[in-house]
């Protein structure tokens, strides 16, 4: 029978960090000769030809669009169900990889918060897609103030600020700190409900951060290895 490996979720609102802690956390994986594989939007390496083509077309239509592109006239319906399309295609590759470890950068709960947030979104419904998706061993959780991580932005999307949830204010940082500040509470929410959840001060030293995600990520690889 296939082992399955530790499937550990690098997870936070939108300039918390989490590119840089999972490739971090890659690179130590690496340095210990551990079997580990890094999953991320902007890198799809390490799967075949085939599902690199596959992605590539789904990520093309999801995340590289225009700020001016009417992506508002598909409705939040078709957004929401190619999104799940992308994270049931990741959850397979997690199931199928012969990794001990997967590290992940970010999974399907921001968009989850995000969609939440929409005007008369059934939660239930939102949540049965992802459903039947390998979930996480471990979350963890960047906690940062909305306002560190505008600061920390040097591009915005229009989605990060809410503009597709209605989240016009004044000016764009205003927008973006109120907006992230209620997608982090449903994030953490949905986070914990689904897997164990780390929470870190994503202010913390990067090194500090690594070696304790990177203490329990290689105890949960332990126990799974004797449990088989």
């Amino acid at each position: 029978m296939h082992k399955q490996p530790v499937f550990v979720n690098i997870e936070g609102i939108d300039g918390a960090g989490k590119s840089t802690l999972a490739a971090a956390l890659h690179q130590k994986g690496l340095a210990e000769n551990q079997s580990i594989k890094l999953l991320e939007k902007r890198n799809l390496y390490g799967l075949t030809p085939y599902k690199q083509h596959h992605l590539s077309a789904i990520k093309g239509v999801l995340w590289d669009y225009s700020d001016d592109d009417p992506i508002e006239s598909l409705g939040d319906n078709h957004w929401y169900h190619l999104i799940c399309c992308w994270y049931h295609a990741i959850s397979e590759e997690i199931r199928n990889s012969r990794a001990d470890i997967i590290l992940c950068d970010g999974y399907y709960y921001k968009y989850l918060a995000r969609f939440a947030l929409k005007e008369n979104a059934d939660i239930d419904y939102l949540r049965a897609a992802y459903r039947p998706i390998r979930q996480p061993d471990i979350n963890v959780l960047l906690d940062i103030d909305p306002a560190i991580a505008f600061q920390r932005k040097k591009m915005l999307k229009r989605s990060e600020s809410g503009a597709f949830n209605g989240f016009v204010l004044q000016d764009v940082r205003t927008s973006f700190i109120d907006y992230q500040g209620q997608v982090s509470a449903i994030l953490e929410r949905e986070m914990r409900l689904s897997a164990n959840t780390i929470k870190v001060d994503a202010c913390n030293a990067l090194d500090d951060t690594v070696a304790e995600v990177w203490e329990k990520a290689t105890l949960e690889t332990m126990e799974n290895s004797f449990s088989t």
